[in-house]
């Protein structure tokens, strides 16, 4: 295969990295590439469309080595805040570095420095890596990053429980709170999750999944509702709760870093970014006066304590520095969508050739929260029950699962191997009546990026992003008109870093927690419908006892 055949695309670059081998460590910039690899015509069935597959390359001075994705990687944080990831090469991967073995490991460390832009960048390097091959362990000994400590006696007032509130990412700040009017149910398993991973000690908070309804979503969003989505506004109305889902244990990395950006896309300015603020920013312009640093009388007018902050020389280096790393983390963000995506497009690809030998299986309304009895809260199965988005890339072949065999030369794949079958779970109708269910199976690494689809893909939308750069930009002009090009500057970098800024929720004990958006569907909000209805008929609170109600209609008692 030539080179030309095989272009590579930087994702990320991390400097001061160090690679140990075999031999002396190597110091330097790593660089995160992936090759878009074309796969041998033998190898592909006749059936299949694609005939391309995805590899992730790791390169540093002259150290190249392609990542087997069969093979998990394992990952260590040190107290320091160095992350270090240790590799397992093959054989032919490990000759061609001149290293000795058929199993041979080799460890890579990201040095934890106090700088936003290489926190996120870090960051980053965690989600690529975790979505391509995944980690060693459940969750090995990586510190999760989803709670965030905002408890009671940290100073926080009580009133912010079970609230929606908008903290700065880089520092912790409290920044805003998103305004809502609906009741807020919590799963009763968040107590019990935040039991088993010791939260009560070391002020751990598991991460949430926030269900918002069609049109609540769409105005955090900046988004408008589809008519073929649109819902009659009575039913609506009698719909409009939001709940609060656990995530369990074994999903909460994967599933907080595929959907890093949903949270990333909503800001304190959505307001200012809805529909008309142009028009409304001109028509400001044309009714106010303009700037000029002099009077009539031709006398020149100190400037206001504000202007004279932001036209500061230290406000403008500040606030181009957090620009830049904003930035920064949009673009690699925008790259590690396109490349999940095509993974997700893969893994549903496999499912559909398979799917022709089972029935499908209908749409109901998804359970919000598990029993507490139940410790070990398996697959999130209801999330595969939504479509997937329209604008998808077109599928590439599933990549292998995990295997005792050693791995082939990378790239490209042996034409020996082929996609596993799926788990027996999936058998013919025949044998789903003869009994109870066997217990769910571990999920692999494409079944659970086809379980994030929507929690990715669905929510993230490109209109969110055009939306919060429109703002910035109509805000500058607006700023510009009335204070001076050199406040407009300050202004629009300052907007610039509302990507920074993440979405927690505040539970009902003072913890505050990473939290995802996801718009339910249809079929989903007549679920909610036909449960507040019964509810309704059927009251349920008795001796000053609260019963949460789950989008099943059966009431849990808390």
């Amino acid at each position: 295969m030539s080179d030309a055949s095989v272009p590579a695309n930087i994702l990320l670059a991390v400097p001061e990295a160090t690679l140990r081998t075999q031999s002396t460590p190597t110091a330097g910039t790593v660089y995160l590439q992936y090759l878009s690899v074309t796969t041998p015509p033998e190898s592909v069935p006749v059936a299949s469309e694609a005939n391309r597959s995805v590899y992730l390359v790791v390169r540093l001075n002259d150290v190249e080595f392609p990542i087997d994705p069969s093979r998990p990687i394992a990952r260590h944080i040190t107290p320091d805040g160095t992350h270090v990831y240790t590799f397992t090469l093959d054989g032919p991967a490990a000759q061609s570095l001149g290293l000795k073995g058929d199993s041979v490991p080799i460890s890579l460390s990201l040095m934890g420095l106090p700088d936003p832009a290489r926190k996120d960048a870090i960051e980053t390097f965690d989600q690529i890596l975790g979505q391509y091959a995944g980690w060693e362990g459940v969750s090995g000994d990586v510190q999760q990053p989803t709670g965030l400590n905002m408890q009671e006696d940290a100073g926080k007032p009580a009133d912010l429980r079970g609230r929606l509130v908008l903290m700065d990412e880089s520092t912790g700040e409290m920044v805003g709170e998103v305004p809502n009017q609906l009741p807020i149910h919590e799963d009763p398993a968040l107590e019990g999750i935040d039991k088993t991973e010791g939260a009560k000690d070391v002020a751990h908070a598991a991460p949430v999944v926030l269900e918002l309804p069609p049109d609540l979503y769409d105005a955090y969003t900046g988004q408008q509702p589809s008519e073929a989505e649109s819902v009659a506004a009575a039913e609506l109305s009698e719909a409009r709760e939001i709940f609060v889902r656990a995530v369990p244990p074994e999903q909460q990395d994967w599933i907080m870093k595929s959907a890093s950006l949903v949270s990333r896309g909503i800001d304190s300015s959505t307001s200012l970014l809805v529909r008309g603020m142009s028009s409304a920013s001109q028509y400001y312009i044309k009714h106010s006066t303009p700037y000029s640093p002099n009077t009539p009388d031709g006398k020149r007018v100190p400037p206001s304590r504000m202007a004279t902050l932001l036209t500061h020389p230290t406000t403008h280096t500040a606030l181009g520095y957090a620009h830049t790393a904003s930035g920064h983390a949009a673009r690699v963000s925008a790259k590690t969508v396109e490349l999940v995506q095509g993974m997700i497009s893969r893994a549903m690809s496999a499912r559909s050739k398979t799917a022709t030998s089972a029935p499908p299986q209908p749409v109901c309304p998804a359970p919000v929260g598990s029993p507490t009895s139940t410790p070990n809260l398996a697959p999130v199965v209801p999330y595969s029950t939504y479509p997937l988005p329209s604008s998808e890339k077109p599928p590439l072949p599933p990549r292998r699962d995990g295997s005792k065999s050693p791995a082939p030369p990378l790239p490209p794949r042996s034409p020996s191997k082929s996609p596993a079958p799926l788990p027996a779970s999936h058998s013919p109708p025949s044998n789903a009546a003869a009994g109870p269910s066997p217990p769910p199976l571990p999920l692999r690494t494409r079944d659970r990026l086809a379980l994030s689809a929507n929690l990715v893909l669905a929510a993230v939308d490109e209109s969110t992003t055009r939306l919060l750069d429109a703002g910035t930009a109509q805000l500058g002009v607006v700023v510009g008109h009335r204070y001076g090009p050199g406040v407009a500057r300050s202004t629009t970098l300052a907007a610039g870093t509302a990507r920074n800024v993440v979405l927690v929720y505040v539970d009902v004990r003072g913890f505050a927690r990473r939290a995802i958006i996801k718009r339910v569907g249809k079929e989903f909000v007549k679920g909610r419908v036909a449960s507040f209805r019964t509810r309704r008929q059927s009251p349920l609170r008795r001796n000053n006892t609260v019963w949460n109600y789950m989008s099943s209609g059966n009431p849990t008692r808390k």
